[in-house]
């Protein structure tokens, strides 16, 4: 996706320290409908605090302004869990319990500084994660954060290419928000990928030429607009599953 995610938030702060986000941060999850207590509403703001502090070495993000992260990394990340947890609950929910207990598994592709993937885990426990980040330097940013904020139980992270990761048991969910056009994205994740598995890209606009390009066995599912909280611009959700 790149640049044209980079939207515009409604209401730049340059002075603002990540901690003072709070009210902004309890209003935008209260708009998505996402319930969060007091821990969880800290433990975003530590990962921003984190995201703010190793991007001033790492270069994880172009964003600086601690209002626009907030807007632009953390609640449009979050924009997507209602979306997941509906079509989880759909799709997969019922059968999965059915027949096993483990939890659902969610694979996040060239996760850079943890986006969506991390802010996701604080707010969905239930489910596990991988992180995929080929960039060493990133990888090493992914473990400190999952270390700082106590993920480390059900985030692993994975420093390596996409192609070369391998699994015990295809990924029920696999995520990307920054990572390749939509049929690069599923060529480079079907072997990882089941027959039940949904192919998730976080985009601007509405891709349509890339999803006119989803060669198969892959095709789309869905399109899916998305309102991010004091954010002026599009986002859209775009589901793939096997033909």
């Amino acid at each position: 996706m790149g640049s044209h995610r980079e939207g515009v938030a409604a209401h730049p702060q340059h002075s603002m320290h990540p901690q003072d986000l709070a009210p902004s941060l309890a209003e935008g999850l209260g708009r998505l409908g996402l319930e969060a207590d007091g821990s969880v509403q800290g433990a975003l703001l530590e990962y921003l605090a984190l995201l703010s502090k190793w991007n001033q070495v790492y270069n994880l993000t172009a964003i600086r302004d601690p209002q626009s992260m907030l807007v632009q990394h953390l609640l449009d990340s979050l924009a997507v869990v209602p979306s997941l947890k509906r079509h989880w609950e759909q799709h997969w929910g019922q059968h999965r319990t059915a027949l096993t207990t483990r939890p659902p598994e969610l694979a996040d592709i060239g996760s850079g500084g943890g986006l969506p993937a991390i802010p996701i885990a604080l707010v969905w426990p239930q489910v596990r994660y991988t992180l995929v980040e080929s960039v060493s330097k990133k990888a090493a940013f992914l473990r400190q954060a999952s270390a700082s904020l106590g993920l480390t139980d059900r985030v692993r992270v994975m420093g390596q290419r996409v192609q070369s990761v391998q699994s015990s048991v295809p990924f029920d969910l696999i995520t990307c928000r920054a990572y390749a056009t939509l049929d690069d994205f599923a060529h480079d994740v079907d072997a990882i990928a089941g027959e039940q598995t949904r192919l998730v890209a976080l985009k601007g606009l509405r891709p349509d030429s890339e999803i006119e390009g989803v060669s198969p066995p892959w095709v789309l599912e869905e399109v899916e607009e998305m309102v991010v909280p004091f954010l002026n611009a599009q986002r859209h959700l775009v589901w793939l599953r096997r033909e």
